[in-house]
């Protein structure tokens, strides 16, 4: 069951899809988290997402995969700008685009409330990837 998702995910960012990944301790023998890249933002866009556990939460682990893959976003080569929405309500969470150089902007509606805060709301952050250091 396990191989044919993670084989789904392979095909689907092969095509253009989304790319999901599983955050890992160093050694890579524990789940932190979850991590990926939406194409869900629109052309010439990607989004970056990420969750991690919350006995985990404050070590900088969500700040370090984001930068990672906003590294990863501006290699693909159709990808102008990464985005990163954010509950307004997650301080933690909000912290993260502003440390990586995003900016600030629309407050847009969510599909539904957040699990964590319950709110409804998301802060779009937005990043030209040609800004991205090599």
């Amino acid at each position: 069951m396990i191989e044919a998702r993670l084989s789904g995910y392979r095909e689907d960012f092969g095509s253009g899809g989304d790319a999901l990944y599983a955050v890992m301790d160093r050694e890579e023998t524990e789940v932190l988290g979850g991590a990926g890249l939406y194409r869900r933002v629109g052309p010439g866009a990607v989004g970056i997402g990420y969750w991690t556990r919350s006995d985990v939460a404050g070590r900088g682990i969500a700040t370090e995969v984001s930068a990672a893959l906003t590294h990863e976003a501006r290699q693909l080569g159709d990808i102008e700008r990464a985005e990163i929405h954010c509950d307004p309500a997650n301080v933690a969470s909000m912290r993260i685009p502003r440390k990586l150089g995003y900016r600030e902007g629309a407050t847009i509606q969510a599909d539904g409330p957040s699990p964590v805060t319950g709110s409804g709301e998301l802060v779009v952050w937005t990043l030209d990837v040609g800004e991205v250091e090599r």
